[in-house]
């Protein structure tokens, strides 16, 4: 049948549009390749997730360590602190014993240069047989009193102060400028005189006998010790 040109049967707009879906058929036919590149996605991102996680666990680990390392050396310097204090704040009480036991043993030669005879122990201490011979007398006349400096053993006075065992021992007795049992007018010889009309000279003070004593503080395994030298 002769069809005029320009028209358009029905058959053949059928026919355009069959073929028309089939290519898009063909086109939206599946990729075959499509599920293993995306399971194979899949598998690197896990695999990706799973190396972050180990990399922030060793970083957690390796803080941790850290902060336990710093911890440690901080209670390490804690504790170091805390003896220093202590061993400081135990010689204070050491020092502070002994120069309360140096006071006492200075009120004892006091007592004694007033009175003549030894005064009666005050706060739990005690003297020994030998302190009145040693307040009166040098060094060579001290008979069998000891004189090595061993106060702890050899002790002249002994009292308990602040938890602290002090001991005092008078290990020398010299001379002084005054004679005790003329007055404190009357100088040894070869001693500065008093003061004469017209002169310049000053008088010094009146001591009769100079005591070198050693002084030694124990509490335990701690001790103290010094020096001291009395004028009396």
């Amino acid at each position: 049948m002769w069809k005029p040109r320009g028209q358009v049967s029905t058959f053949d707009i059928l026919l355009v549009n069959f073929l028309k879906a089939g290519r898009k058929c063909q086109m939206l036919r599946p990729d075959p390749g499509y599920q293993t590149r995306n399971k194979k996605k899949g598998e690197m991102l896990k695999m990706k997730k799973h190396d972050q996680k180990g990399i922030a666990l060793i970083t957690v680990l390796i803080v941790a360590a850290i902060v336990m390392i710093l911890s440690g050396l901080a209670y390490q310097f804690l504790i170091k602190d805390t003896i220093i204090s202590g061993i400081n704040l135990s010689y204070q009480t050491g020092i502070s014993s002994l120069k309360a036991g140096a006071q006492y043993t200075k009120w004892t030669i006091d007592q004694y240069r007033v009175n003549k005879v030894l005064p009666t122990p005050q706060f739990g201490a005690s003297n020994s047989s030998c302190l009145s011979t040693k307040l009166s007398s040098t060094t060579n006349n001290w008979g069998n009193c000891p004189k090595t400096a061993n106060p702890i053993n050899n002790y002249d006075i002994k009292i308990s102060i602040g938890g602290y065992t002090v001991y005092a021992e008078i290990v020398d007795t010299a001379l002084g400028n005054t004679k005790i049992s003329s007055g404190s007018t009357t100088h040894h010889t070869g001693a500065v005189s008093k003061n004469k009309a017209g002169t310049n000279i000053i008088t010094p003070p009146a001591a009769p006998y100079l005591y070198r004593i050693e002084l030694v503080a124990t509490k335990g395994n701690l001790q103290s010790q010094v020096s001291a030298l009395f004028g009396y």
